[in-house]
């Protein structure tokens, strides 16, 4: 099951409202998680390709 991009939204919505100067905060965790998840990707991805045979080799 693949989280849904709603969820992220609605947090950092919620995370936006709650705190004075709110969106500060919440643009510096969202960019935070979007270079977390731009470092993962290639090796996850590497890594279920080859699992499930279907990386191809030059």
């Amino acid at each position: 099951m693949r989280p849904s991009p709603s969820i992220g939204i609605a947090f950092l919505a919620s995370l936006a409202e709650r705190r004075p100067h709110g969106a500060a905060p919440a643009m510096r965790t969202g960019a935070a998680v979007l270079a977390l998840a731009a470092l993962l990707t290639p090796t996850t991805l590497h890594d279920h390709r080859s699992r499930h045979g279907t990386r191809r080799d030059p």
